[in-house]
């Protein structure tokens, strides 16, 4: 048994609003992710202002909230990423071990048994 692939965007739209709520609530307490989001937001918007002309407020404070709302995505990834990662080195062994003594099947005609992985 292998843990299914899991990604954020395949994920029903409640438990997406769970891990929307968890993200905000650790930027929210958190001052270094408060700061990495800001130079993330500062650096998108230069290399806009360098490559196009962003002179007009209301654009620049449109691209801001987008920026923005691309670094929360971002986190949030990490978390389902993360909470995959936990799944996979907790119960993964214990399944595989499991499912290793279903999967027994008989060699030779001594009648000996092996495993087989």
């Amino acid at each position: 048994m292998t843990v299914d692939r899991v990604a954020y965007k395949l994920l029903p739209p409640e438990v997406k609003k769970d891990i929307d709520i968890f993200a905000d609530e650790l930027i929210k307490n958190n001052t270094y992710l408060q700061a990495a989001i800001e130079q993330y937001v500062d650096s998108q918007i230069n290399l806009k202002k360098l490559y196009n002309s962003l002179d007009d407020p209301d654009k620049l404070n449109e691209y801001r909230d987008k920026c923005e709302a691309d670094a929360k995505k971002q986190i949030s990834y990490k978390i389902v990423k993360s909470i995959k990662a936990i799944i996979s080195k907790e119960y993964l062994p214990v399944m595989l071990r499991r499912q290793g003594q279903n999967n027994r099947r008989t060699y030779g005609n001594n009648g000996d048994s092996e495993a087989v992985s």
